[in-house]
């Protein structure tokens, strides 16, 4: 049996440690698409030559042109693709761009993703409130076309405030050059 694993080995509560001690006992192999996953499973005892990496390729996507407000004469552009929540370091992102709005006046933030949460919702009345984040945050929703948003951007931010046990964000990114 080969077990494809993506995402933290959780083992904060009993049944998980359990279900890790069986899982390391009974399946012949396990696939982690990171070195990170590699090294919190050894960690959790599962033994060396039962583990493979193999990175996962970034998904397909089909062309469908997001919004993009119009790029300003020299003006430089930020982007972020992924959930809007708090745990991704959006209200860290918000400040720290307010920061580079009081020094640099020629650069935007773009930030692709689902508002939907409570959470969501307060960034964007957070940047609907302050005059110099209305004219350069864009929330632009969920967006199709990644690597179209990655090209019109300058550079990818990737903020969180939790290690990513792996970023697809990150490798879309690095496809587009950002």
């Amino acid at each position: 049996m080969i077990y494809r694993f993506g995402d933290f080995p959780i083992k904060h509560k009993v049944f998980y440690r359990y279900a890790w001690r069986r899982i390391s006992r009974t399946v012949e192999h396990i696939v982690t698409p990171s070195k990170f996953i590699k090294e919190l499973l050894l960690e959790r005892g599962v033994g060396a030559d039962k583990i493979s990496v193999i990175p996962s390729p970034p998904p397909a996507r089909s062309a469908f042109a997001p919004f993009l407000p119009p790029a300003e004469s020299g003006g430089f552009r930020f982007g972020y693709v992924g959930q809007i929540s708090e745990h991704k370091g959006i209200r860290v992102l918000l400040d720290a761009f307010r920061k580079v709005l009081d020094q640099h006046e020629d650069v935007s933030l773009m930030l692709a993703g689902p508002v939907r949460s409570e959470f969501a919702k307060s960034c964007v009345e957070l940047c609907e409130r302050d005059e110099a984040l209305r004219a350069k945050v864009f929330f632009l929703g969920a967006i199709e076309d990644v690597q179209g948003f990655y090209k019109a951007c300058d550079v990818h931010i990737a903020p969180t405030l939790r290690v990513e046990p792996y970023g697809i964000v990150a490798v879309e990114a690095k496809l587009a050059s950002r």
